[in-house]
């Protein structure tokens, strides 16, 4: 064993005279500029002095500093902030906050504090003010060195005061259809006033989503704005600094193109009613004077409906005249000829604006795919199938640098290579008035039978699965030389999609556009078995396409819901991909907004009317997801906010349960059961199981919040159910007649008593080798299958399943080309064709929960913030017989990166491992390593090796 230093042999001294914001700055005349860094330094220095430490000992390091777990997070409404950082490579002692307002004026300064936190740590200085920039500087003291983070900033929106004091809800006509002839652009000018303008912000919000644009220049990059929410309750809103985009003593136009968005678009299915859409904003002029100007949405501003975007809806796609004015060009004041009308008031909105300052939705340029293949067809022919076959024209590898010719009757299908989830973007040339007709696909027709669920000719899209989302993109387009379009009011999730046009037509830049969540991606893996690593950046592509501001079950049919319990199960592995507290924070307030009056959590947040409520292992989210996400963060204050959100929960259980052995009534719902598992689980069982869980998750989360009469009432419960359960399921021999899900949940909640477990584990076992290691359970069972298996010392049994192909297992999808995780094992096979097409999406996060066994059972990394120790290494290796010999992979925590490199070598005809180790410097691990003479250890932050003979397995296999 040896650890290897990670601190530089030599480091660049930073200077005395060094200010916290940069240069060193004096007033004409004498004394330097009261200013944070030389406050903060005046007082470093005699800090380290009273230590008898050096006081030139300064060096700025990237310490990656966030408030409430955003970097540089703009919009905040909140008084109560805390502060993270990493030290990355040096042992925190103490540290220190400063704070200053705008005009450089300190509003808080922590002094030095002792110790090695780096996380929540709370914001008390002034109050702060709406509207203001904040910038700070974490300073980092190890021993007799100080570290100093780069200038970083937060930005309040409205803390204290009304967000739209002034400004009123504003929609189309009452006339006015909503979905055709024209997406309504909203317009108003305005003039500045005569003093210099010092700042411009735009606020904004809509019942339905909206694009700003100020003098031809959209406001912000992100998509989709405001965000799905359950806009009987909240709504989110925007705040952007404009400052750049207003001109000065002059004329300035802003227009505000408005969709339907979730509102009364098809996706919400009604559950809004069928009311206009409406916008809410505010331009804000900040003088240098101290006078104030605001433009606020009202009565004055008008509308013009026929726009360029002539329709748009997330479900059938978006058609647009491109002979008529966009918002660009009306926010440039073209607007001569338009009819414009005045702006109707609106007053369907009675809930509470927040802010929205986390990751963004937006275009993921470097997610961005370009044509990987194509071809050109016009004819079908007969190939004794239903719909015969295309006859291909003309093929390519790539998109040709001269661009395609696509003549009328010809359809170009281009491939991207990866399912995705966003909108298209194409350039064209046309010499006349011409329609171009884009329609997408994740599969194409395979051979043109219908009885193999094929719904056109071999070669041409497959859209049978979209069900009733049209998802068709119409581009009129007048006589044109490279226009360059990309819808902005529509997506959907694709790896395919066709070009058409009324007449011939040149294309070229054939691209597929990602949106979604932007934040960090924060964990990383490869391995030495190729269907592994596919396996794992299909979850990942999973994740990509329906994380936006909510977790979709899929990005492409006419559903596109926040289904609970897909998230339940995924929650904990979308944490290790992804930095999702901003995320998480967003959704636990549509959780608790969507919660019924009796308690009851429903399938769906946002809640939609086509949904219910009070279901087993969907309704189970809103206990469980909080509680993973305290697991990565540690954030108690963000768990409380849930808690009596969770103990309505508990006690809408309690109301709907019967203790009776005879009447088999406990917990929750039993509409979905094991949905998609199979092999048949008990619906009333599994939601008494599911009661057991909850109550052995507030027991942990009322610990964690020292609640202790709350904990031990839960303690009280699950005891409860646990003799229910015993006494209604677990008879003589009762093992042996369950399916694999029970078993799993009995194990893995400590359910039985220890000789109840060895026969659970037995019959567990036999299960899965009698099923020959394919994968028997649903969405219940499979997130935790895994996992049980490895804690019940049947690794081998584990990595048996993962790598099985046969129908149902994660590889069949594999062997099938998939890119995505799929609804369906079976959802596509070259032997049977497609799936049912009633329920065969292409693109389903909630299998991949298998990611969650990869990084903490396969690599061997666990963060959970709740334990004493929080990261703990413990890889478990595979069988001789198993095709894997190496694996690698990091995930990025709020402590820093924490890294496993394992691979297992044969000498002298004995297996040996190898393993290197990194654990951020600030914290320690709990390592345990599966060879021999390793014995469980503490470790500090470091980077790690050990080599050591693998021991042979004592296994139940």
């Amino acid at each position: 064993m040896k650890k290897k230093c990670m601190i530089q042999a030599s480091v660049t001294m930073v200077l005395f005279c060094l200010l916290a914001f940069g240069v060193y700055r004096k007033e004409q005349g004498g004394s330097p500029a009261r200013s944070i860094g030389v406050m903060a330094e005046n007082s470093i220095s005699q800090t380290l002095s009273q230590k008898n430490a050096p006081t030139e000992q300064m060096q700025e390091a990237n310490l990656y500093p966030r408030v409430n777990y955003v970097e540089n997070p703009v919009g905040i409404d909140t008084q109560q902030i805390t502060f993270s950082w990493e030290t990355d490579d040096f042992v925190q002692s103490a540290y220190r906050i400063v704070v200053e307002d705008e005009q450089e004026r300190c509003v808080w300064d922590s002094k030095v504090v002792s110790g090695s936190d780096t996380i929540q740590i709370a914001y008390e200085g002034e109050p702060l003010s709406d509207l203001t920039r904040y910038r700070y500087r974490i300073f980092s003291y190890e021993e007799q060195t100080c570290y100093v983070s780069p200038e970083a900033f937060f930005e309040t929106a409205y803390v204290n005061e009304d967000a739209f004091d002034g400004a009123d809800f504003i929609a189309m006509q009452a006339e006015e259809d909503i979905y055709w002839n024209g997406q309504p652009v909203f317009y108003k000018t305005f003039n500045t006033g005569e003093a210099a303008l010092e700042k411009a912000y735009f606020i904004g919000s809509a019942l339905g989503v909206y694009d700003a644009y100020i003098n031809g220049k959209r406001v912000g990059t992100d998509e989709y704005k405001p965000g799905w929410t359950d806009y009987q309750d909240t709504l989110l809103y925007q705040l952007y600094d404009v400052t750049d985009l207003v001109r000065e003593q002059e004329e300035n136009h802003i227009a505000i193109q408005l969709g339907t968005g979730w509102w009364c678009g098809r996706n919400a299915f009604g559950t809004y009613g069928f009311h206009q859409p409406a916008l809410i904003g505010k331009l804000l002029l900040v003088y240098a004077d101290g006078t104030r100007q605001a433009v606020c949405t009202d009565a004055s501003w008008r509308y013009c409906k026929d726009t360029r975007v002539q329709f748009a809806d997330f479900f059938n796609g978006e058609t647009v005249d491109l002979q008529k004015p966009g918002v660009e060009e009306i926010s440039r004041g073209q607007i001569e000829g338009l009819t414009m009308r005045e702006a109707a008031p609106s007053n369907d909105f009675t809930g509470t604006f927040r802010s929205y300052y986390g990751y963004q939705n937006r275009r993921r340029e470097d997610l961005t795919r370009k044509m990987e293949a194509g071809y050109l067809y016009g004819e079908t022919a007969d190939n004794g199938s239903t719909f015969g076959e295309v006859v291909k024209e003309a093929e390519w590898n790539a998109e040709p640098e001269d661009g395609i010719w696509i003549r009328k009757g010809q359809t170009l299908i281009v491939d991207l290579g990866q399912n995705i989830a966003g909108t298209v973007e194409l350039t064209f040339s046309t010499g006349t008035e011409n329609e171009i007709v884009i329609q997408f696909a994740e599969m194409c027709n395979d051979s043109g039978q219908e009885e193999r669920g094929n719904d056109g000719p071999m070669g041409s899209l497959y859209r049978k699965n979209y069900r009733s989302a049209e998802t068709t993109v119409r581009i009129c387009t007048g006589a044109a030389e490279h226009v360059t379009y990309s819808p902005s009011l529509f997506f959907t999730g694709f790896r395919y999609f066709s070009v058409t046009a009324a007449e011939d037509v040149w294309v070229s830049n054939l691209k597929g556009i990602c949106i979604g969540n932007d934040s960090p991606e924060t964990g990383s893996f490869t391995c030495d078995n190729e269907k592994i690593n596919r396996l794992y950046e299909n979850v990942r592509w999973s994740q990509r396409n329906n994380f936006t501001l909510i977790a979709t079950d899929c990005p492409q049919r006419d559903e596109r819901l926040g289904w609970t319990g897909d998230l339940q199960s995924f929650s904990t592995t979308s944490l290790y991909n992804q930095d999702l507290f901003s995320f998480y924070r967003k959704w636990d307030q549509d959780l608790m907004d969507a919660q019924t009056a009796e308690g009851a959590y429903t399938d769906t947040v946002p809640a939609v009317v086509t949904t219910g409520s009070g279901n087993g292992g969907w309704a189970e989210a809103g206990i469980m997801v909080p509680l993973h996400v305290y697991d990565k963060y540690g954030d108690k204050e963000e768990l409380r906010r849930v808690y009596p959100s969770m103990k309505r929960y508990m006690a809408y259980l309690e109301s709907v349960s019967s203790f009776s052995p005879d009447d088999k009534k406990m917990g929750p719902g039993t509409i979905y059961g094991d949905w998609l598992a199979a092999q048949e689980t008990d619906s009333t069982f599994l939601s008494a199981l599911w009661y057991a869980a909850d109550a052995s998750y507030m027991i942990k989360i009322a610990g964690i919040l020292g609640e202790n009469e709350d904990q031990k009432a839960y303690e009280t419960l699950f005891a409860k159910l646990r003799e229910y359960i015993g006494q209604t399921y677990l008879h003589d021999g009762f093992a042996q007649e369950m399916s694999q899900t029970e078993l799993c949940f009995l194990l893995r909640y400590h359910l039985l008593t220890e000789r109840q477990e060895t026969e659970a584990a037995d019959a567990l076992a036999d299960s899965v080798k009698e099923n020959e290691y394919r994968i028997m359970t649903g969405f219940a069972g499979t997130p935790i299958l895994l996992h049980t298996l490895t804690e019940c010392g049947m690794t081998p049994l584990a990595y048996r399943i993962l790598l099985c192909e046969e129908n149902p297992s994660w590889m069949q999808s594999i062997s099938q080309g998939a890119t995505t995780i799929w609804e369906r094992y079976d959802s596509y096979t070259e032997e049977n064709g497609f799936a049912d097409f009633a329920m065969n999406s292409f693109d389903h996060f909630n299998e991949g929960s298998v990611a969650q066994w990869i990084y903490e059972d396969l690599l061997g990394i666990r963060v959970n913030l709740s334990e004493e120790v929080p990261i703990r290494i413990c890889p478990n290796l595979p069988d001789a017989g198993i095709d894997l010999h190496e694996a690698q992979g990091s995930y990025h925590s709020v402590f820093g990166e924490i890294a496993v490199h394992w691979c297992i070598v044969t000498e002298e005809g004995k297996r040996k491992a190898k393993f290197e180790i990194i654990i951020p410097a600030n914290v320690k691990a709990r390592v345990r390593l599966p060879i021999k003479e390793c014995e469980d250890k503490i470790l500090s932050g470091g980077q790690w090796e050990f080599e050591g003979e693998i021991p042979e397995r004592n296994s139940k296999e």
